[in-house]
């Protein structure tokens, strides 16, 4: 709840308890670099507590990257370590986030980032997607897909500091299996293994005790090898898990050797299906753009569908719908919910683009998709595939 009080005094500066605190307490400072004084009231105790919470699952999302500090202030996504871990060069002591863009234009200068930074540091900041409108540099809650700080994911991370001192790195880990190409019906095995859920007497003993051995060595091999090893790992598990319940309900055995391959043969034959269906997805027209600065899935769509909206602007055409069968970039463009996130900042700019020259943006489903793909060699109708839609021009 203090940790929510804090936040508000963050993003909401103007309000009056928070220009009140200010005004006693951090008048020529901010909120997270407020210092405690001298007699202070109760409340300013409790909120400023919060600070340390605050402080280490907040990041500055890039808007104009005027007023971000490239080597002391927390703008990178990466959870393990916010911050560049790249040594200061002196030159360059004062250098803005803006600095790193070409010039002219707003996107990363790839070679420049080379140049200065780390391998690590540069993959990091590339991933970084940039909007195209001015916005000023905003603090978000990282651990809230929204940029939302929650009384919930701080309480996560509150406790996890007092158990173990540091930030987990366990949120990175869940991203990495749920990126994992395997069957959903795996993930979901592998998910419930390592949130102790499996029916089992040793999970049961697991959860009354507080011991959790299998998340520990999952997330510390999921993070070691690579994704096709642990696609075949993560299929072998639940191989092993389906053959427990064969040999409990249905008294069916089959040896080690049997239950590893036909579980491998099941993960080949999910990959080889995903495979024929991407490729019959690709046929048709395509106006396609390699841009730098993506590194999640919905980001992806987000981008893409605000470079088609660019696209469109620039052919001068008028009453298109564009549809998409990205449910969560449909819903988010819909959605009044306030996101901070570097998502909900894509979803803003091509939701202005959309509203100024009235396109209108339709959800559909995936097999909806294939079958207007196959109408379009038998129809005259002008279909443009854009970054995984499908835009209608009449």
């Amino acid at each position: 709840m203090l940790g929510k009080q804090g936040w508000n005094l963050i993003t909401k500066p103007n309000s009056l308890i928070a220009r009140l605190l200010k005004a006693r307490y951090y008048r020529s400072r901010d909120f997270l670099s407020a210092r405690l004084g001298h007699n202070p009231s109760f409340t300013w105790k409790g909120i400023w507590s919060s600070r340390v919470i605050l402080l280490k699952g907040s990041r500055w999302r890039i808007g104009d990257g005027c007023s971000i500090d490239v080597w002391n202030n927390p703008w990178l996504k990466d959870a393990k370590n916010f911050k560049v871990e790249t040594p200061i060069i002196h030159d360059l002591a004062h250098l803005k986030v803006h600095d790193l863009w070409i010039h002219g234009c707003k996107e990363w200068d790839m070679e420049l980032l080379g140049e200065i930074f780390s391998p690590r540091d540069a993959q990091a900041i590339a991933s970084i997607p940039l909007s195209s409108k001015s916005l000023p540099d905003s603090l978000i809650w990282h651990w809230d897909n929204h940029g939302n700080y929650t009384m919930k994911s701080g309480y996560r991370i509150a406790r996890w500091l007092s158990l173990h001192g540091n930030l987990p790195s366990r949120p990175v880990a869940w991203n990495m299996l749920w990126d994992l190409s395997i069957p959903p019906k795996i993930k979901l095995c592998l998910w419930r293994a390592c949130k102790g859920c499996l029916p089992t007497r040793s999970a049961l003993y697991a959860r009354v005790n507080g011991v959790y051995s299998f998340l520990d060595w999952f997330f510390m091999f999921l993070t070691n090898v690579d994704k096709e090893v642990m696609g075949r790992v993560g299929s072998i598990i639940w191989g092993i898990w389906r053959q427990r319940n064969s040999l409990l309900w249905n008294n069916s055995v089959s040896s080690p050797t049997q239950t590893v391959s036909a579980s491998l043969s099941f993960l080949k034959d999910w990959l080889d299906a995903r495979l024929g269906s991407d490729q019959k997805l690709s046929n048709g027209n395509a106006n396609t753009q390699v841009v730098n600065g993506v590194s999640s899935p919905k980001e992806t769509e987000a981008l893409g569908l605000r470079e088609a909206a660019r696209w469109l602007l620039e052919l001068r055409v008028s009453n298109v719908i564009v549809e998409l069968d990205a449910k969560g970039v449909y819903d988010a463009f819909y959605s009044k919910a306030l996101d901070r996130s570097e998502f909900g900042m894509l979803i803003q700019d091509y939701r202005s683009l959309f509203l100024d020259q009235s396109f209108t943006l339709c959800h559909v489903k995936r097999q909806a998709m294939l079958l207007l793909m196959l109408l379009q060699k038998q129809q005259a109708l002008l279909l443009v595939q854009v970054f995984g839609g499908m835009l209608h021009l009449y």
